[in-house]
Order: structure tokens, then C-alpha cells, then sequence
């Protein structure tokens, strides 16, 4: 149990105890201004309604009745009920802290239930752009917190390599291909631009040479196409996400499930307009929609429903889709199409993230992918680093747009977030060499008086500490993997300043024993953080 979980089971008695005909459970939030305390609840205000009482008159009660043990006093303010956690209590997590180190952030919370994460399922038709990096970097640290909870977490991209996506860049690689012979052919009015197409038709020429001149549109849309996930694989390895198992879109096909699909939902379609549709305005769908057209070729929304059947019939507990914000429309067609197959939509959680904005300064970068006129994910990477690159990406809940400033990226300063938070990993790392060197023998927490641990900046810094937990569970119940890097920053900020107000090794040997304690633990914390977001902690800096 953590520690706030104690608080609140403490904090639970006491409203049982004085309320019993009105058994409310309470929830506490850390609280932002150390001022008022470590946590915080508004349960007050949830009495208040039933008991009819003033909120602040009812905080003050609770107060005073909750004072004691791991509460070491508590207030009310403005109705609310501000709890400050006994310095002994938090001491003693330390011991807690150095025994689990890098299991500190773990738990069952996901009680071992199977979840599969589908994200990033870029069409091979070009390289990753950042947008495509934020949802990659986003699901990649979504599936480390849901593992680090107790789920076990699959993560699978779906590739789409049929369709009219994978037509199109066929004719617009055939079409450079040609051209590298001297001979044309029309350019498709809205085909792939970009120096990659031209780079693939080289490519091509130079594995085959003039024997690819006979191949039809098909086969260059085949081959680009793995040519291209190729990269595609090859641009996530180098940002440190990974997936379990790639779903092919043809493999639906090939095992007749698109098949199986329309034979199994002909019984809720109809014909008009020489096409087949699909009644899904009868549940939450804003319209009908179309399963085979007027040419009896199945619509790309056939094979997603098939592939999102396919899903379900593997035994996961809970799906997740990771999508960007231009797939807002789809998600209820999705849904509607999936109760015409007794699938329950309620265990389809899909997120939607919003779009990326990058910047050098004050200078928007200009971008354009249907002209080829992108940043690449492997662009940023190679400028500004995976650590920064991924960080930057987590920076903002997946529905806030995102900024990302390359150039305060870069940067090594404080200013920096990324660099900020690894900079407290690696002045934690120097502080415990410098002891070593200066004759300070690192001991146990058991052999330490991690009583004497009593100055604020010390008990706001292992009052943050005891939080960390908290954060990772809320980040997996949330699906916020944001929460994790803004967590950091803000131990950052805590420590730096404990630090400057403070000196670590002293003439008083006791006193930094329990502080070399204290910093090995925050070491710890931040080194389990960064863990989850696939981002290093370095030693020195």
C-alpha cells in the first residue's frame, strides 16, 4: 500500500466512523503549494450535499479527527482538507525505495489482465513523419507503464498493404522508374511526391535493372510497399519502439475474413446505388456506410472491422487503439460496425492524439505531405537525439496540440526539460562518487537516522518521492503517459532547490549518511522514470 493509499484507508475510517448513514470513500490529490500540505481532499464538499452542512464546517471536523499516525496534522482550508504526512512515515519509505529500486514503480493494478496495444499502422507509403512519432513514442511508453501495472501488454502495428493506397504508390514508383529509361508515363493526379519515390525507382532499377520495365502496378506497389516498412521498422528501432507482432491487411484476405466478414453482416446490409451498405446509423454512427462498392470491390472499412473481429477473437480483456486526431470520424463507425458482430465496443478503448507543430525558435517549420515536403521522424532524431525526440513527444496529453522546439531541444541547459531531469540523475550519481572519494561510506537505510531527515525541502523531496507510484497507476488507469515526464520535471525542481539550500556531505557524518540515503533514492526514482520512457540516465553529464 502506498502512501497515500494509507491516507485515504485512514481517511475513510474516520468518515465511516462520524458519517455512517452517508459512506462516502475519499479521494486525495497531491498538493501543488507545499504551503498547504502534502495532500489534499474535497470530501467535505461531498458531505456537504447529503449533510447539508457547510463544506468548511465539516472540513474542520474531519481535520481534527483524522490528526495522528501517519497524519501528522491536517487543516481546513476553504473547505478543503490539507493533510501534511508524518515525517516518520516518510522516512521510513526510504528502506521501501532501496530494497525495490527498480520495482518501486510496479504494481498489480492491471491484476494480470491482456491487453493489445495497436499503434502507429502508418500506411507503407511513405517514411514516419513527427506526427506519426508522437503516436509511436506515445504507445511505445503507454505499453511500458501498462507493463510496469500488472497487464500483459502485446503491442501490434497494422500495416495496410492493400488497397487503393498501395495502387497509387505502385503507379507513382513506376512512373520514376521509367523515367530513369527516358520514357513516360502520366503521373497519378494525386500520387506520392518526394525524393523517396525517386530514391525507391533507383532502388528498383538497380536490384533488377530494365526486367522491371514488364511489371505491372501491382508488383511496384507490393515491392515499395516493403521497401518501405523496411525503413518504417527500421526508423522505430532507432527510437527505441518496439512491437510485438506487424498484422498484415492482406492476411485478412488471404484467409478469407474479409470474406467470411460480408457473408456474416448480409443480414443487416442492403443495396443502393449498385452498392452494398451497412445499416450503422441504427447505433451510434452518424450514417450508414458503404461495405462493397459499386465495382463489388469491399471498402477499406471492411477489412478494419475484419481485422478489429480478428482482434477480439484472440482473448484480450482490453484493446487499445492509438490513432491521430484525423481518425476522430471513424471511431464510431468502428464501434457500430462491431455491434452487428456481438463484439462489446466497451472493451475498444481508442485514443485520439492531436497533431505536432514543430518550431526552431520562434520559426514555424513548414510541412506539406502530399508534395513530399515533410520532417521525418529520422530527421528530428538525427538532429536533436532519441532521449529528446521521445521526451519532447510525452511533453503534452495526447488531445493538446503539441510544440515541439528543435532548438530548445538541443540545447544543454536547464532550460531544457529533458536535459533538466537527466541532470538530476547524473548530479545524484556525482554526489554519491564525490562521498566515496571523501572517505563517506555509503550505508543501508536500516543503519541510518533517517530521522534527522527534518528540514521542509527534505520532507516536500521524499514527500514527492512517495508519490511516484501513485503517478504510474494513474498513467496506466488514464492511458496519460504525459504524467510521467511532467512528474519528473517537477521532482527536478524540488531537488534542485533541496540542493542548493542544503549541503549533502558534511562534517556531520550521521546527517549525511541519511542524506547520501536520501539521494540514492531519488537516483532511484528518476532512474525508473526515465526507464519507462525509454530514455537514458546518464552517470555524468
Amino acid at each position: 500500500m502506498t502512501i497515500k493509499e494509507e491516507v485515504e484507508t485512514r481517511l475513510a475510517e474516520v468518515i465511516k466512523a462520524r458519517y455512517p448513514e452517508n459512506p462516502i470513500f475519499p479521494q486525495i490529490e497531491p498538493e501543488k503549494n507545499p504551503a498547504y500540505g502534502d495532500l489534499s481532499s474535497n470530501i467535505a464538499f461531498g458531505l456537504a450535499k447529503i449533510l447539508n452542512n457547510p463544506p468548511q464546517v465539516l472540513a474542520a471536523e474531519i481535520a481534527e479527527a483524522i490528526s495522528g499516525g501517519i497524519i501528522e496534522k491536517a487543516e481546513a482550508v476553504r473547505g478543503f482538507v490539507n493533510i501534511w504526512v508524518s515525517q516518520e512515515r516518510l522516512c521510513a519509505l526510504l528502506p521501501e525505495i532501496e530494497e525495490n529500486k527498480d520495482n518501486f514503480c510496479r504494481s498489480n493494478f492491471g491484476e494480470g489482465k491482456k491487453v493489445l496495444l495497436e499503434f502507429v499502422s502508418a500506411n507503407p507509403t511513405g517514411p514516419l513523419h513527427i506526427g506519426h512519432g508522437r503516436g509511436a513514442v506515445y504507445g511505445d511508453v503507454l505499453g511500458n507503464i501498462l507493463s510496469a501495472s500488472g497487464f500483459l501488454v502485446e503491442r501490434e502495428y497494422y500495416v495496410n498493404d492493400t488497397g487503393n493506397q498501395i495502387e497509387t504508390l505502385g503507379k507513382s514508383v513506376k512512373c520514376r522508374y521509367l523515367e530513369l529509361y527516358g520514357e513516360r508515363l502520366e503521373f497519378p493526379e494525386n500520387g506520392y511526391n518526394g525524393e523517396y519515390i525517386a530514391e525507391i525507382a533507383k532502388k528498383i532499377r538497380d536490384e533488377e535493372g530494365e526486367g522491371a520495365k514488364e511489371k505491372d502496378i501491382a508488383y511496384f506497389g507490393r515491392l515499395a510497399s516493403e521497401i518501405l516498412l523496411c525503413q518504417i521498422q527500421k526508423t522505430l528501432s532507432d527510437s527505441s519502439v518496439n512491437f510485438s507482432s506487424f498484422f498484415y491487411e492482406s492476411s485478412l484476405y488471404e484467409r478469407g475474413e474479409v470474406e467470411r466478414l460480408l457473408s456474416d453482416l448480409s443480414a443487416f446490409a442492403y443495396k443502393k446505388d449498385g452498392a452494398l451498405w451497412l445499416a450503422t446509423n441504427k447505433f451510434s454512427d452518424e450514417k450508414d456506410r458503404v461495405l462493397v462498392r459499386e465495382d463489388n470491390r469491399p471498402t477499406y472499412y471492411v477489412a478494419d472491422l475484419a481485422y478489429h473481429r480478428n482482434k477480439f477473437g484472440r482473448g484480450y480483456e482490453r484493446l487499445i487503439n492509438l490513432w491521430g486526431t484525423d481518425h476522430h470520424g471513424y471511431v464510431e463507425r468502428i464501434k457500430s460496425g462491431l455491434k452487428f458482430l456481438g463484439c462489446d465496443p466497451e472493451r475498444l478503448n481508442i485514443i485520439l492524439y492531436q497533431l505536432v507543430t514543430l518550431k526552431r525558435g520562434k520559426e514555424l517549420v513548414s510541412m506539406s505531405t502530399r508534395k513530399g515536403e515533410f520532417i521525418t521522424l529520422d530527421d528530428v532524431l538525427r538532429e536533436v537525439g532519441k532521449d529528446a525526440t521521445r521526451f519532447f513527444l510525452l511533453m503534452r496529453k495526447s488531445d493538446a496540440h503539441l510544440e515541439f522546439d528543435l532548438e530548445l531541444a538541443k540545447k544543454e541547459s536547464s532550460e531544457n526539460p529533458v536535459y533538466y531531469v537527466q541532470y538530476l540523475h547524473a548530479r545524484c550519481s556525482s554526489i554519491l562518487r564525490e562521498a566515496e572519494q571523501r572517505g563517506i561510506p555509503f550505508i543501508s537505510a536500516d543503519k541510518a537516522n533517517l530521522l534527522l531527515l527534518k528540514e521542509l525541502e527534505e520532507h516536500r523531496l521524499m514527500a514527492k518521492i512517495s508519490l511516484f507510484p501513485e503517478e504510474i497507476k494513474e498513467a496506466a488507469k488514464l492511458y496519460q503517459p504525459h504524467r510521467i515526464p511532467l512528474y519528473l520535471m517537477e521532482l527536478a525542481g524540488i531537488f534542485h532547490n533541496y540542493y542548493h539550500h542544503h549541503r549533502i556531505l558534511s562534517e556531520d557524518r550521521e546527517l549525511s549518511h541519511a542524506r547520501l540515503i536520501l539521494i540514492n533514492c531519488v537516483k532511484a526514482v528518476v532512474k525508473n522514470g526515465l526507464s519507462l520512457l525509454g530514455i537514458s540516465a546518464p552517470e555524468k553529464m
